[in-house]
């Protein structure tokens, strides 16, 4: 019943919202706590260096005395041999096909990126 009502639930505001994506993604970002706060430039690089040092240091210590890492060798069979070169136009084509929508942290707006194209795929 639990679950037929949360089925009911998402498919009528999939339908209702179609018209307004903002509107029906507004819940799912809210869900996933992403835009719950923006990035600040008032925070010092002295700051910033102290908490990623204190969570390298929490990372480690969580896993200190774990068991070492076990690889394995690929199947056999399983072989890389080159890599296909990216063109210029391979990645105007990947940029043009990315959607219009950003996060607060996007360094650059997606519309920027994608309207300058041509003066960003040479770098």
């Amino acid at each position: 019943m639990w679950r037929q009502k949360r089925e009911f639930f998402w498919t009528e505001k999939v339908r209702s919202e179609k018209s307004c994506p903002s509107e029906l993604w507004r819940p799912v970002i809210e869900l996933m706590g992403r835009g719950s706060r923006l990035a600040s430039s008032t925070i010092a690089a002295v700051d910033f260096n102290r908490f990623m040092d204190d969570k390298v240091a929490r990372v480690r210590a969580s896993t200190n005395g774990a068991a070492p890492l076990q690889y394995t060798t690929a199947p056999l069979g399983c072989s890389l041999h080159w890599f296909n070169q990216l063109t210029t136009d391979d990645v105007v084509a990947a940029l043009r096909q990315l959607p219009d929508k950003q996060s607060a942290t996007d360094p650059m707006p997606t519309r920027l990126m994608k309207q300058h194209v041509d003066v960003f795929t040479p770098f």
